[in-house]
């Protein structure tokens, strides 16, 4: 979730997947759109490295937090360490140079920050390697927030960098020569598709526990594989622009997720009855009640079209009565807070 979506959870990130920043969530207040098909769009060369790595490229090292790391590793595991090598932390520093000059400060050292991030998997590209580092950024933070993917060439110590600043991972920013480039696109398109299916697994059977270490970036990928992630290039190949892609849709299975949880979403107003949020389902009300020995009572409101768009749940406490009132709208529960009801002209 690359890592710089998904979410992410976000994600994404995913700089390496939804880039491999800590998951960040795509915003679920407007319903998600469809994924267009890849139109038929001459291929980048970009893309095209990207594409063959898919299969021609192979993982030598994928790092996991259980396993010691190889003492033959070219370049060290923590990013800190990497800047102490003067030509890569030149290269680096040109590479940050070059990107937009509002992404430069989060990869930029300052007084009182350190270098965060660490060596995700090693792969070798024809007769090269690329070392690729994940959830890199100079901490504590400044106003931008964003974590990036950076890949190395130990040989010739160039630099790559992608970053994915927005909340949704909708717009990329790459720099660096293009082989490279190549990787964190594959890493950033691989690591989409995964945790889209994940999450997508997650609300259809949520009594089912995820395997969220499946599908790891490990090339080469299998021909299944290998296809649904060749077809989400082939969507970035549509998007792609130089330095930047923008307005990039989340993989199918994600938008079916985000869909799923929206229509299993709840809203009720918070305690102050200031505001309404998301809560527990009218369901998981009764549940609690009837664990306490009590009846619970309901009423319920649907729309033309039969849906069920508002619950009641009461139940009685002694001489009074306890009440709590579910809607599938935000909107339709924002409307019916007091502070929100109309105050007739004739009292004005």
């Amino acid at each position: 979730m690359t890592r710089t979506g998904y979410a992410i959870l976000a994600v994404v990130g995913l700089a390496a997947a939804c880039s491999k920043s800590p998951p960040k969530e795509i915003s679920t207040s407007a319903a998600p759109t469809a994924v267009p098909v890849a139109a038929s769009v001459p291929l980048n060369p970009v893309l095209a490295a990207a594409m063959a790595c898919v299969t021609d490229c192979k993982t030598l090292y994928d790092a996991k937090p259980d396993e010691p790391t190889p003492s033959d590793l070219a370049l060290p595991r923590k990013f800190e360490d990497l800047l102490s090598n003067s030509a890569i932390r030149a290269k680096y520093e040109l590479a940050v140079m070059s990107l937009p000059p509002e992404l430069q400060e989060p990869l930029t050292k300052r007084p009182g920050t350190a270098a965060t991030g660490s060596l995700s998997s090693v792969v070798s590209k024809g007769g090269g390697q690329a070392y690729l580092y994940s959830l890199v950024r100079f901490d504590p933070p400044g106003e931008q927030r964003s974590y990036a993917d950076i890949a190395v060439d130990p040989v010739t110590k160039e630099v790559a960098i992608l970053m994915r600043p927005t909340p949704d991972l909708d717009q990329y920013y790459l720099v660096g020569p293009d082989q490279l480039r190549a990787i964190l696109l594959l890493e950033a398109a691989a690591g989409d598709m995964r945790l889209a299916k994940q999450e997508l697994r997650r609300v259809q059977t949520p009594s089912e526990p995820i395997d969220w270490n499946a599908d790891r970036f490990v090339l080469p990928f299998d021909s299944s594989r290998a296809a649904q992630v060749s077809a989400r290039l082939a969507y970035l190949n549509t998007k792609y622009d130089g330095n930047r892609l923008a307005d990039v849709a989340p993989p199918a299975e994600w938008v079916e997720a985000k869909t799923i949880q929206q229509e299993a979403t709840w809203y009720a107003a918070d305690l102050n009855f200031s505001k309404c949020i998301s809560t527990m389902s009218p369901a998981e009300r009764i549940a609690l009640i009837q664990d306490a020995g009590v009846r619970a009572q309901t009423k319920d409101r649907a729309d033309t079209s039969g849906r069920l768009v508002e619950v009641e749940v009461s139940y009685e406490e002694g001489s009074r009565e306890r009440y709590y009132r579910y809607f599938k709208s935000q909107a339709e529960c924002e409307a019916s807070l007091a502070r929100n009801e109309p105050i007739p002209d004739r009292y004005r």
